[in-house]
């Protein structure tokens, strides 16, 4: 259990030749400095963003009595204008630990008959352990019998549901309602509490309840139980709130090309809850002092979070790892919203966040008063943000470097096509639409066929522009209308095993640079597909390798109907 007390919130934030003044968060009050932003700690992160492709980061500290150290390192637009700790990111998956908060909330004023909305007949109580079928009983389903009707919310706050990540299965139209109604027609990859497998679209569920039984759509329960009271005037879920006094920070792929605010207001239904909210280090520092104080802002000395429900977020409920990820580390555990371990004898609490343009870090050490933020303005640079981090507790506490090392030691190795195989089945007979209820249909289409299918000429239109798309025989393109990926390629590797890969295609590029490019951004981009032919057809396909490891259908064995993680029945 997590020992809560008074705490620092140390955000290590700071550019070259930065502003390094420490402020008190309680206004005009002076308080002592905090020794955590070392010339080593300043050079090594010139030195990853440099050679990492980052354009801006932001890092910040604050002690639980209100000192507070702020700057940024590098860009934040096109036309150089600096980070700095007033600068907005997406903080992706922090947001996660807002959403389960505000579900202890809403416990509470059921718990205490503040309640506006009532619970279904004949369920007595909302907590941890209420099951999602007993408040969602119209809605919730999955194709496991057992889970459908044993899983709560500690289940799905802590992932080990047994439903995986069907990352792919939605689209930026979509609410959480549909998102859920759809989760039956979509396969679990494990049992009921069997392992730890990491899934955004329950918190979607979590923050659709939150809307029903709190009477107010969830975004508004945040903003008014949260946000206002600690005087978070700068975070919103809006990218046009954001961006209107120019406070947003461009965003930017792994390899440097711009890309636009991944989530537009129309899109905040959908990605409230698990990864929607922009926020900055000023107030970050301020959400993070309340939650190392017991959940009790130290301005005001109100109780923001009972006690209690930042007791069961951040404990351990369930073990990710079968061994450590470095010698000085335990084995980790994932609570709600927070990853828990311990590093060279210290409890350590973190989580990271990571959507598109934006990669984010959360350090809590909270028997040695320690926090640390780190946001930056371009995608899939954890590696990076964790050997600051480390170096930052390293230093702090005077420990030997070593984690700082291995994760700077890291190199980016994004997956590289298969290369181009061959079968008896001509590619073209692949061509054509297929479909799950959980998904989508989706076209595949052949650049050698002369026949004009609906949707292909727009497809091989767009890939064109960044390759030639009839240079080889091996190659099926498609349309894959999702809010990760725009497109997608099948490439053959032998026979009928093809190389699922799924991509956000820009033909017209974006910014001040109007050339061609692609993204990949979800840990769900890169499969394999295996095509099933029966009496000299082929019926469907299953991917495979999504969920990343051996999933229970795999294990137990069958056909490929049977064991693919996704199933889709050819329809012509």
């Amino acid at each position: 259990m997590l020992a809560l007390r008074a705490v620092t919130l140390a955000l290590a934030l700071l550019r070259a030749a930065a502003h390094e003044g420490v402020f008190s968060a309680d206004q005009d009050t002076q308080v002592p400095a905090l020794n955590v932003l070392t010339a080593d700690v300043r050079q090594l992160v010139r030195d990853l963003l440099q050679n990492g492709t980052i354009p801006g980061m932001a890092l910040g500290a604050v002690t639980l009595d209100g000192a507070v150290d702020h700057g940024g390192f590098g860009i934040k637009s096109e036309d150089g204008e600096e980070v700095a700790a007033e600068t907005l990111f997406g903080i992706a998956s922090c947001s996660k630990q807002f959403l389960v908060s505000s579900f202890g909330l809403l416990m509470e004023d059921f718990a205490n008959g503040r309640n506006v909305t009532p619970l279904p007949d004949g369920v007595r109580t909302l907590d941890w352990r209420t099951k999602i079928k007993d408040v969602l009983p119209d809605d919730w389903k999955l194709d496991d019998e057992w889970t459908t009707e044993k899983a709560d919310f500690r289940d799905i706050f802590s992932h080990q549901s047994g439903f995986p990540r069907h990352d792919l299965s939605y689209r930026p139209t979509d609410t959480p309602l549909d998102i859920i109604r759809r989760q039956r027609y979509q396969r679990t990859a494990f049992e009921l509490r069997q392992r730890y497998h990491y899934v955004n679209q329950l918190y979607m569920l979590g923050a659709h309840v939150i809307s029903i039984y709190s009477g107010m759509d969830y975004t508004i329960f945040v903003k008014s139980r949260i946000l206002e009271p600690l005087n978070m005037t700068y975070t919103t879920f809006y990218e046009s709130e954001a961006s209107k006094d120019g406070l947003l920070t461009q965003s930017w792929t792994a390899t440097g090309r711009r890309i636009p605010y991944w989530f537009s207001d129309s899109a905040v239904p959908l990605a409230a809850g698990p990864m929607g909210l922009i926020s900055n280090l000023i107030d970050m520092s301020k959400w993070y002092r309340t939650i190392l104080n017991g959940g009790i802002d130290p301005v005001s000395n109100a109780t923001i979070v009972p006690a209690s429900v930042i007791e069961e977020q951040t404990s351990a409920m369930i073990v990710m790892d079968l061994a450590p990820s470095f010698p000085d580390s335990s084995l980790s555990a994932y609570g709600h919203g927070w990853y828990r371990q311990s590093y060279q004898g210290h409890e350590l609490l973190s989580h990271p966040g990571a959507i598109p343009g934006f990669s984010d870090e959360v350090f809590l050490l909270p028997s040695d008063g320690l926090a640390i933020i780190i946001l930056a303005n371009a995608d899939s640079k954890q590696g990076q943000q964790l050997a600051i981090g480390y170096r930052i507790i390293e230093d702090y506490l005077d420990l030997p470097h070593s984690a700082s090392i291995d994760y700077a030691a890291l190199p980016d190795s994004p997956p590289t096509p298969a290369p181009s195989g061959s079968g008896s089945i001509p590619i073209h007979e692949y061509a054509g639409t297929y479909t799950n209820p959980g998904y989508f249909d989706v076209t595949l289409c052949d650049p050698h066929s002369s026949l004009e299918v609906a949707g292909c000429e727009d497809v091989l239109s767009a890939f064109g522009t960044l390759e030639d798309t009839k240079a080889t025989n091996a190659t099926l393109y498609f349309s894959w209308p999702n809010v990760w990926v725009s497109h997608g390629r099948l490439r053959r590797e032998q026979d009928n095993v093809f190389q699922f890969t799924a991509t956000y295609l820009y033909p017209e590029g974006y910014g001040n640079n109007k050339t061609a490019f692609e993204t990949v951004v979800t840990p769900v981009t890169f499969g394999s597909v295996t095509f099933v032919v029966e009496d000299d057809q082929i019926v469907g396909f299953g991917i495979f390798g999504f969920v990343g490891e051996t999933t229970e259908r795999e294990r137990i064995g069958g056909t490929i109907q049977e064991t693919a993680e996704i199933w889709f029945e050819r329809l012509f």
